[in-house]
């Protein structure tokens, strides 16, 4: 599975600035114009995209190709709630036509709910090759 997402990731230099090396654990990327990392992981069957206080799971390449390609275009955004300055929740979002769409969401069990609570929405828009 990691070497039809390295192919997927070739593609996608041809693309964006985007750049990939293998890890004990999967593959790092990093990308010109966005400050996270993002570590893809792989157990078993499953392909998990970790990008700091939030996550997204795979079954098959094809999907993390597609959300990739939304997300580094701005169709879809992260809301990632915290407690202080602790992150306990997100919320992956599908914008279409400007109305987000949740496709997914987790938090934690247990917050500090004692905390101030923020949002903060994060868009990870790639910088295009192809556009100048």
């Amino acid at each position: 599975m990691i070497e039809t997402v390295t192919r997927i990731l070739e593609q996608f230099q041809e693309k964006y600035h985007i750049h990939f090396m293998r890890d004990k654990d999967g593959l790092e990327l990093t990308l010109e114009g966005i400050s996270d990392k993002f570590q893809l992981v792989f157990w078993g069957n499953e392909i998990t995209l970790l990008a700091g206080a939030w996550y997204e799971h795979f079954e098959r390449p094809g999907e993390l190709q597609e959300f990739l390609e939304k997300l580094f275009v701005g169709s879809i955004q992260v809301v990632v709630k915290h407690r202080g300055k602790t992150p306990v929740a997100y919320q992956l979002q599908l914008v279409d036509n400007g109305t987000p769409k949740v496709l997914s969401q987790s938090g934690m069990i247990f917050s500090p709910f004692w905390r101030k609570k923020s949002y903060k929405t994060l868009t990870y828009i790639a910088a295009n090759k192809l556009v100048r």
